[in-house]
């Protein structure tokens, strides 16, 4: 599976660019090169229109999210380090409710593809903040040691969602002749947003912990039983894309 959402990313990318030499007669499509912002982190987009309604796309994401918080349990301060880091790659399909409107100032389209987890490093490490005292003994942090939490999903992630694209070019206020100049800049540009989710499976757990806290890998199955109601991954997305007009040969 992972083999040919690979290979369909690569004659996806070699599909932009292709042109039929025999070709006698000229059409016009629509490449979409973009940067986007979404719940997987920033990464980059490429979407190309096909026949009527619809189009297809292909993506690749990065997120590297690190911070730390602290909990009070017994009246003990615990410092929780979070660390998310992954890169997708995914592959997509879209239907636009109106083929004309894939290029008019709003489009309103439904998704639905395969993401590919290429890295995920998904961790929580909790330790001691402070001294304990237990029996009158006096534990450092560095005694008691460490807990940390591992979490996996599946490699591959179905999608489905619903989106919409602006193009710029086509609002009216900057089609008055006073905006001439910043319409001109603006030819091209556009903006589209996606909501939809993931499904990624139930969560697997593994553990790690050191020293006095060793004992409490035990728990591993069920903090395994907890995370498992967590299968869905919700995404919402905001996407800064350019235009390019395509004129590809076909036979008569």
């Amino acid at each position: 599976m992972k083999t040919l959402l690979l290979w369909s990313l690569t004659l996806f990318l070699l599909s932009l660019f292709n042109v039929d030499c025999h070709a006698q007669r000229k059409s016009r499509n629509y490449l979409h090169l973009g940067l986007k912002f979404s719940s997987q982190g920033i990464g980059i987009d490429a979407e190309k229109t096909l026949k009527n309604h619809f189009s297809v796309s292909g993506n690749i994401n990065y997120l590297n999210v690190n911070f730390t918080q602290n909990r009070y349990i017994l009246d003990y301060s615990i410092l929780a380090k979070i660390k998310a880091e992954t890169i997708t790659a995914g592959i997509y399909g879209h239907y636009y409710f109106h083929p004309e409107t894939r290029n008019a100032p709003i489009a309103l389209k439904v998704t639905a593809g395969l993401a590919y987890n290429v890295m995920t490093d998904f961790s929580v490490t909790g330790l001691n903040d402070s001294n304990v005292f237990v029996g009158g003994i006096d534990i450092s942090p560095e005694e008691l040691g460490q807990v940390a939490v591992f979490i996996k999903t599946n490699s591959i992630m179905p999608y489905l969602g619903i989106g919409s694209n602006l193009e710029l070019k086509d609002i009216r206020s900057l089609r008055r002749q006073h905006w001439f100049i910043l319409n001109d800049i603006l030819k091209g540009l556009g903006l589209g947003i996606d909501i939809g989710a993931f499904y990624q499976g139930a969560p697997k757990v593994s553990m790690e912990a050191s020293n006095y806290l060793a004992p409490n890998v035990s728990q591993q199955p069920t903090i395994e039983q907890n995370l498992s109601q967590y299968q869905i991954y919700p995404y919402l997305s905001f996407k800064l894309h350019y235009t390019f007009t395509l004129i590809s040969l076909k036979l008569l």
